[in-house]
């Protein structure tokens, strides 16, 4: 790998690419930066706490579409791209490049798409090469889990920009299950309230389509939005 110069070292740098002449000179941690990490990590985070359609669509279907656009995209830029699975299992491929990055994905996805189960999956259990230091992460989730809203904001803590494709949007619950017009104002604007949170962490959204009915399934959701539905 081709040497570029030094920079000061980040949380997630391994202690081997510590420059020590040049950390005790300047009494900080400095580390050796290559060539290769002028690829741009890139970290696909499906959310599969939820069964969920929208006008008669899986969005566990379309989600595995979109990861899989994604990674296809990035890694043909030159770019590392990895994976976290949030569901009853935490999955996770660590960011690499090429062909093998791609289909790593593909088979862990298609894996975790058989168990939809919940058991608070959490971000802390993932080793930190899932997550490298200034990652870009891509956020695929319907928004209906308190545990993926929190692990958004986990994210943005530790100083990842994150873009949101949200799954459903403000859409209309399904007639057969919307009680009245009241609970359908509530949970309009729960999601708008939700949708202002994301804005005010700092983080892009980035909506599925333009979708007018939700149908929920096998679903978990936060006590207020059940009792709104």
């Amino acid at each position: 790998m081709e040497f570029l110069g030094t920079r000061e070292y980040a949380a997630g740098d391994s202690v081997r690419a510590i420059n020590w002449p040049a950390s005790s000179r300047t009494r900080q941690l400095i580390v050796n930066q290559y060539a290769s990490e002028r690829s741009s990590d890139v970290v696909v985070f499906v959310d599969l706490t939820t069964e969920v359609e929208v006008e008669g669509c899986p969005v566990l279907e379309a989600s595995i579409r979109i990861a899989a656009s994604l990674a296809q995209a990035y890694l043909e830029q030159g770019d590392r791209v990895g994976l976290v699975g949030f569901g009853a299992r935490l999955r996770w491929v660590a960011p690499r490049l090429g062909a093998e990055a791609y289909h790593r994905i593909m088979d862990e996805m298609l894996a975790a798409a058989i168990n939809l189960s919940f058991v608070e999956p959490s971000l802390t259990r993932l080793p930190r090469s899932a997550l490298p230091t200034g990652a870009l992460v891509f956020v695929v989730s319907p928004l209906l889990e308190r545990a993926v809203l929190d692990s958004i904001a986990d994210l943005r803590r530790r100083g990842h920009a994150v873009i949101v494709i949200d799954m459903i949007g403000v859409a209309e619950p399904s007639q057969a299950q919307r009680a009245s017009e009241l609970s359908w104002r509530i949970w309009r604007m729960e999601r708008e309230a939700l949708l202002s949170a994301l804005t005010d962490l700092g983080v892009a959204r980035v909506p599925w389509g333009e979708p007018t009915e939700v149908s929920f399934n096998r679903l978990q959701v936060s006590s207020a939005q059940r009792r709104s539905l």
